[in-house]
C-alpha cells in the first residue's frame, strides 16, 4: 500500500470519526429516559419509550464504530495495516475505504 492510498484511507476515517463524534452527542440528548409527567404530545408514552430505545441502539453502534475506527486510526502505521491477518494478501483498497476497521480480506471474511 502506497502513501496516497494510506492518506486517502486517513482522510475516510478522520472525516467518518468526525461525523460519528458530531452525531454521538444528539443521540445522548435523545436516549435520555422519559420523564413520566412529560407532555408528549401525540405520542403515547410507550412510542416515546420505543423511540429512546431506538436512540440507545443507534447510540451503543456509533460508540462500537468510533473505537474500531479509532484502533484502525492507530494501526495506520503498521506495517501491517491493509494485509490479511488470515492469509497476508492485500485487502482491497476500497474494502478498506469501506470498512476501515476490517482486517481481513472478502475472502477470508466468508
Amino acid at each position: 500500500m502506497d502513501e496516497s492510498q494510506k492518506e486517502a484511507i486517513a482522510r475516510a476515517i478522520t472525516s467518518e470519526i468526525e461525523k460519528i463524534e458530531g452525531e454521538i452527542p444528539r443521540l445522548r440528548e435523545l436516549s435520555q429516559p422519559v420523564a413520566p409527567d412529560s407532555a408528549l404530545g401525540r405520542l403515547t408514552r410507550m412510542e416515546a419509550i420505543q423511540q429512546q430505545k431506538i436512540h440507545e441502539a443507534n447510540l451503543r453502534s456509533l460508540e462500537e464504530r468510533l473505537v474500531l475506527l479509532n484502533n484502525a486510526r492507530r494501526r495506520m502505521n503498521s506495517d501491517t495495516f491493509g494485509g490479511c491477518l488470515s492469509c497476508g494478501e492485500d485487502i482491497p483498497l476500497a474494502r478498506i475505504l469501506a470498512l476501515p476497521h476490517c482486517t481481513t480480506c472478502v475472502d477470508c471474511a466468508s
